[in-house]
């Protein structure tokens, strides 16, 4: 015969188990972690057969353009050799002129008024015959 608890007992695995599926049932980590990392390496790998293909037809179309719509540029021998001797004349005439500076003498004047607190400007001439204006720092 049936007894009033195993009615109450009924009752309460109907209430508790018809509101949905038993959360135990609904998540397995091991089993989401397993998919999750599976569709991310089939995605790499389609990922990287695409770049492979895209790599491949580009390199062949590089590879075997036709050399013929290439043009070179013409060396001009004359115009080179002009240029390079108008910056050869640049060049030694930049050269002499600071072999020139790097002969300015040093006058007892300069020395003599560079220990005094002097802000006044000597002037100096050098070899070549120019005057050179020397500040004269406190």
């Amino acid at each position: 015969m049936i007894e009033k608890k195993d009615i109450f007992r009924k009752i309460r695995q109907i209430f508790r188990h018809g509101h949905g599926i038993h959360a135990s049932k609904i998540i397995y980590p091991i089993r989401d972690w397993t998919v999750g990392l599976a569709v991310m390496v089939i995605l790499l790998v389609i990922g990287a057969i695409v770049n492979i293909n895209i790599f491949a037809h580009y390199s062949e179309d590089y590879l075997n353009q036709n050399n013929s719509d290439r043009t070179e540029l013409p060396y001009k021998a004359a115009l080179v050799e002009k240029a390079i001797s108008l910056y050869k004349n640049k060049q030694e005439s930049y050269e002499a002129f600071f072999q020139k500076t790097k002969k300015l003498p040093l006058s007892a004047e300069i020395l003599s008024s560079s220990s005094t607190n002097s802000t006044k400007m000597e002037g100096v001439t050098n070899e070549v015959g120019g005057v050179v204006v020397v500040p004269i720092a406190n």
